[in-house]
């Protein structure tokens, strides 16, 4: 029986190499399945609250209900008061009709978005891949941008783009039997992140015109990188060594951070950031009633709702984040650098006692911030 089961095997190994088809990109499908040296792909179990799942299906539940309770609004951090006021700020404002135009799209746009499409990346629930969009006719940039001005005319976003398909890949060097081992993958609609990167074009236009983000945040940002960010960082300590001051530098990082954006926190402070209320609208319809669901193994778990955070995968989701922490508050003696949820931060003196209660203050005022706002636990 193991000569037999050999030589099928060989046999199968000699008809899929035959089989490669360097044009069709058969090759790079199979390399990354060939360089595993040595990795034991067999189905491990998985552990969960009622035990270890050995089914596909068991499988996908654990990890949809793990995913559903991390796009929760944190519980943790909680002021009533300022949750009402937010309630009652964002309840009128959705309530009013649109007194602002949007900017409506044109087929010479969604025709050079189309262009620019990386063929690699995976489709979403639709299953529509990025080639077929952009190897179809011309009049389809026509028909996607009758669709796109629909939308931005009724500020009311598709409910099936706001089904997200959840991969979960293993983390290398982590126990595969918990599902925290795991890293979530998400496909999001192939036409939705045709859509987000047209209305992307329209907040960060706002944004910029307006100053709206930081000069201490570069994360995501056009024309910054994290290089620039380490060169200031860097350029801050050495200034203060130069003058033989003392320095305090902490390191904050946000768990979770993109996953427990508070929606109503993040459409209150974009009304206070004066963006167009046809906008503001639109991104709460996006952000509202959105779902997700698991596929592991050929197994689909039941569709979980999402009630926080920014989109995984999404376009948007960076500079909606950096506009939530855009207020991040600052103390006298102390300075920040940013990048998306990395946070330093620095004071430095030559009087070591007003550094410490510097940095102190600092502290507190960015617990005083998370509390408000539903932050996440600052690590």
């Amino acid at each position: 029986m193991k000569r037999q089961l050999t030589i099928q095997r060989n046999q199968e190994w000699d008809k899929k190499l035959r089989e490669i088809d360097a044009p069709n990109h058969t090759f790079w499908k199979l390399a990354p399945y060939m360089a595993r040296k040595n990795e034991d792909t067999r189905s491990r179990p998985l552990h969960g609250p009622q035990g270890l799942k050995f089914t596909p299906e068991g499988k996908t539940e654990i990890f949809a209900t793990k995913l559903g309770d991390t796009f929760q609004p944190n519980h943790d951090l909680y002021e009533e008061q300022t949750i009402q006021a937010v309630r009652r700020q964002v309840r009128k404002a959705i309530a009013q009709a649109p007194q602002q135009e949007p900017k409506l799209t044109t087929p010479k746009e969604v025709a050079a978005i189309l262009r620019h499409l990386p063929i690699q990346k995976a489709p979403g629930p639709d299953r529509i891949p990025n080639q077929a969009l952009k190897e179809a006719p011309r009049r389809l940039s026509v028909f996607l941008s009758l669709l796109f001005n629909t939308i931005f005319l009724t500020q009311k976003f598709p409910s099936s783009w706001k089904k997200a398909s959840i991969c979960m890949i293993p983390k290398p060097g982590k126990n595969p039997v918990f599902p925290q081992n795991y890293r979530p993958i998400s496909l999001l609609s192939t036409i939705s992140k045709v859509f987000e990167k047209i209305l992307l074009t329209r907040l960060r236009s706002h944004a910029e015109s307006h100053n709206l983000l930081p000069p201490h945040q570069l994360g995501f940002r056009q024309q910054f990188d994290t290089e620039l960010q380490l060169v200031r960082v860097v350029d801050k300590l050495t200034l203060s060594s130069n003058n033989f001051a003392y320095t305090i530098r902490i390191f904050l990082d946000v768990e979770k951070a993109f996953d427990r954006v508070w929606h109503r926190g993040l459409i209150s402070k974009l009304i206070q950031q004066r963006f167009p209320d046809c906008y503001v609208k639109l991104i709460h319809s996006y952000l509202n009633n959105r779902e997700l669901q698991v596929r592991y193994e050929g197994a689909f778990s039941e569709s979980k709702p999402i009630r926080a955070g920014v989109p995984q995968g999404s376009v948007l989701s960076p500079l909606l984040y950096a506009l939530y922490t855009a207020d991040l508050p600052t103390t006298p003696g102390c300075s920040l650098a940013t990048f998306a949820d990395d946070t330093a931060i620095f004071a430095t003196n030559r009087n070591f006692h007003f550094v410490h209660r510097a940095a102190t203050r600092q502290l507190e005022k960015i617990e005083e911030w998370a509390t408000k706002w539903r932050g996440c636990i600052l690590v």
